[in-house]
């Protein structure tokens, strides 16, 4: 991100960070010893673009008023919905979970556990520990996923799981699951050690995708939401300073036990840009400066600003190398990078690659993706996702503002 705002702004960047409390991989293509540096990855506090200090307190105090929260997770004011999300994320989320028991071996979770973890009740807090919550929380309000979207049954079938498990389904309690696209499967632990791997999920959900959690993670929300966000065309978040596919520290799609980077976000439209900060070679040209206060993304629905690079390229000219270098022209303006307790300084040079840069995952295209075509993504259950819960039979309750924070 920094990069992108010095080729584009040309401003001062004043980043905060500190060291998140866990720190763990999350995936079979993950390279372990790279993870095992856990003085290496830190997490973004704020970032702050302005001209002067008064006016990133006369953005924010406008960001405040425009993108207010009735407390709910809702966006109150129109003027919050200035972009135009490309969400692929369903509204209301529909799914059949089957928990399954096979060949004498015990379900990983019983329909019970496994309903008072999904969903909330009347004595439900805002902050437990219930995937209703948790898309609720991520979305702020955009996607539901409800008990009457939600279809649980524990199925007892030893061969052709999925298909298998549908046709008792129909046979038995006469349910027709054709309209539902999204299964979800939670496997025994004996089947579990055989697979080797934590969770897979299908790339896209155009007729048909599949969702498969292993007996150590079937208490483990943020496995599932992980999963399925492969479901809804979300492939792995990496970092651009990283060699592992889920290098991003700060999306549940890489290594976060948390809810979406602000790219992810924007894609699912559970995420906006700033008023006035969805971005492109009309509304920026080149030499405008424009100041932004860039809140937590957990605070507010619109939260990031969002460059879409459509400047005009210049043609290039064929001179000699010799008159190249004669006529160079003076250096751009460099981004000043600093830790909250210093003030501005001079431009720094780029870091050394152990100590990661905010994420670019913010120049999203402003098209939404193409349909992708069903690919198994799997994850080994060697290590948890970062700010998860531990794996057990029956989930406790802890508190939502934990991996969700």
């Amino acid at each position: 991100m920094a990069a992108l705002l010095e080729a584009s702004v040309g401003r001062r960047v004043v980043v905060r960070y500190r060291k998140p409390q866990s720190l763990r991989a999350a995936d079979s293509s993950d390279d372990s010893s790279a993870w095992s540096q856990s003085s290496r990855p830190l997490e973004l506090l704020a970032v702050e673009l302005a001209a002067d200090p008064s006016a990133v307190k006369n953005t924010a105090a406008a960001a405040a008023a425009t993108a207010a929260d009735d407390g709910t997770g809702a966006v109150t004011r129109a003027a919050a919905d200035s972009g135009s999300p490309v969400g692929v994320a369903p509204p209301d989320i529909a799914s059949v979970v089957f928990l399954y028991s096979m060949c004498g071996y015990p379900r990983a979770i019983d329909e019970a556990t496994f309903r008072a973890l999904w969903f909330n009740t009347g004595r439900t807090r805002p902050n437990d520990y219930t995937m209703q919550n948790y898309i609720q929380k991520c979305s702020f309000g955009r996607s539901k996923l409800t008990n009457s979207t939600q279809l649980v049954f524990e199925v007892d079938e030893q061969a052709a799981w999925s298909q298998a498990a549908e046709e008792l389904v129909q046979r038995q309690w006469g349910i027709d699951l054709t309209p539902y696209k999204q299964r979800i499967g939670v496997l025994p632990n004996e089947v579990s050690k055989i697979c080797g791997f934590g969770g897979r999920g299908s790339v896209g959900c155009a007729e048909r995708c599949y969702t498969w959690i292993t007996h150590d993670y079937a208490s483990n929300l943020v496995y599932f939401l992980h999963e399925m966000g492969h479901n809804w065309g979300l492939r792995h978040a990496t970092a651009y300073d990283s060699a592992s596919a889920t290098g991003d520290w700060s999306c549940i799609m890489g290594t976060a036990g948390a809810c979406l980077n602000a790219a992810n976000g924007w894609k699912m439209g559970w995420a906006l840009p700033l008023p006035g900060a969805d971005l492109d070679g009309s509304t920026m040209p080149p030499g405008m400066w424009l100041p932004y206060f860039v809140p937590y993304q957990s605070t507010a629905h619109a939260s990031h600003v969002r460059i879409y690079p459509s400047w005009p390229t210049q043609p290039s000219t064929a001179q000699p190398q010799a008159a190249r270098t004669a006529e160079a022209p003076a250096s751009k303006p460099k981004t000043t990078i600093a830790s909250a307790a210093q003030a501005p300084k001079a431009a720094v040079p780029k870091p050394a690659p152990e100590t990661p840069q905010p994420p670019t995952a913010l120049a999203a295209s402003s098209q939404p993706s193409a349909a992708v075509p069903a690919q198994p993504c799997a994850h080994t259950p060697t290590a948890a996702l970062a700010g998860a819960p531990p794996a057990t039979r029956t989930p406790a309750s802890p508190s939502l503002s934990s991996p969700l924070a």
